[in-house]
């Protein structure tokens, strides 16, 4: 800060300065994790291999009901990398775990002050 409460400044004077470092450090992280994520979109029957599942997303993309489908790029579909399908169930796993320990009564009362506050914090959002 350059200035202190009560000082006078001037139009266009630079009363203080804002280390942006970090801000652009998740900035830049964030930029790079949207790029990764538009890079695994992949148009439907457009380098994905054919299969049942491209045929239902081509098939939706195409028509509503009976009628063809007025705006097609309105869809999004989202579908778990196979590679990532393990990760996935690891982290269902544990969400449900903790939601089964937040909820349990009986878990609750035997838990301390601190391990009942992390259960509650460690629990992802429902």
């Amino acid at each position: 800060m350059r200035v202190a409460e009560g000082d006078e400044v001037q139009g266009g004077q630079v009363v203080a300065r804002m280390d942006t470092r970090d801000l652009e450090a998740t900035l830049n992280k964030d930029i790079a994790q949207q790029r990764a994520a538009e890079r695994a979109i992949v148009h439907a029957g457009k380098g994905a291999a054919k299969s049942p599942a491209t045929d239902a997303a081509f098939d939706a993309l195409m028509r509503c009901r009976a009628s063809q489908r007025r705006f097609r790029n309105t869809l999004l579909f989202v579908a778990p990398d196979e590679t990532q399908l393990g990760n996935a169930r690891e982290v269902m796993r544990k969400a449900l775990a903790w939601k089964s320990i937040v909820e349990d009564s009986r878990i609750q009362q035997q838990l301390t002050q601190g391990q009942a506050t992390d259960a509650v914090f460690t629990r992802p959002e429902s």
